[in-house]
């Protein structure tokens, strides 16, 4: 999280979210939805109280190493509000991803195969 300027209060902020695909054996392959993942995140910052919607909120997506095997990262970035509401816009935005990604069946990362 960062401020460009002393006179505005809100701030930048990043937030990282992290979906999986089955890891079983030497099969790699990418098993979740990333493009409704990402329409997830994007709802999720957008809908939060404390985001500051004059500023463009942008979910950016990259293939990462988490622990030994693949996973697919997307980060948020937007702004708060105010820099009071960091943790508060932190927790709000992470709660209706989880939330939202449960309903969706969006797994978090795996090393064992998924049955579906």
């Amino acid at each position: 999280m960062s401020n460009a300027s002393f006179a505005d209060t809100s701030m930048s902020a990043s937030l990282d979210f992290s979906t999986g695909f089955s890891a079983g054996g030497v099969v790699y392959g990418i098993d979740q939805d990333l493009v409704r993942a990402r329409e997830i995140v994007t709802e999720a910052a957008l809908s939060s109280r404390y985001v500051y919607l004059p500023k463009p909120i942008v979910v950016l997506v990259n293939q990462v190493i988490q622990d030994n095997y693949v996973a697919v990262r997307l980060r948020a970035k937007s702004y708060v509000l105010d820099t009071r509401y960091e943790k508060a816009f932190e927790t709000d935005v992470n709660l209706r991803v989880w939330h939202a990604f449960k309903e969706a069946g969006i797994g978090a990362p795996a090393i064992l195969h998924r049955h579906t």
